[in-house]
């Protein structure tokens, strides 16, 4: 692992970036939430994005699995809602998509199954 760090004014002492920051030009500087940028590590050179499927909680932890009804096609912090109305469902965490639900079934129990002649489980 590789490790950066930053430089107090008026001391010679590197002190390490914590986690949720990462290190540039000896400066700690913030990752954006808003961006779907973390960094879970101390000493980090970067922040990482989240991946598909994904949601964030906080810039400095891991990234978590979007929950059945919601998807991520990742690079932002929250997870997109299935639309029932458009016969929208995911019964599966970690999406990175919304399964359509067959004209004759109904989504049901939040956007989380379709019932009905024809839907998949």
């Amino acid at each position: 692992k590789q490790w950066y760090q930053r430089r107090v004014r008026g001391s010679e002492e590197p002190v390490e970036c914590g986690k949720g920051t990462y290190s540039r030009n000896y400066e700690c500087r913030a990752c954006k939430l808003e961006e779907g940028e973390y960094q879970e590590e101390t000493g980090g050179s970067f922040c990482k994005v989240v991946t598909p499927g994904m949601y964030l909680t906080s810039v400095s932890e891991a990234p978590v699995q979007c929950e059945k009804g919601t998807f991520s096609k990742g690079s932002q912090p929250t997870c997109i809602a299935c639309e029932p109305s458009l016969k929208e469902y995911q019964n599966e965490k970690g999406s990175t998509y919304c399964k359509i639900c067959s004209y004759s079934g109904k989504v049901t129990d939040g956007a989380t199954r379709c019932e009905g002649l024809g839907c998949k489980a």
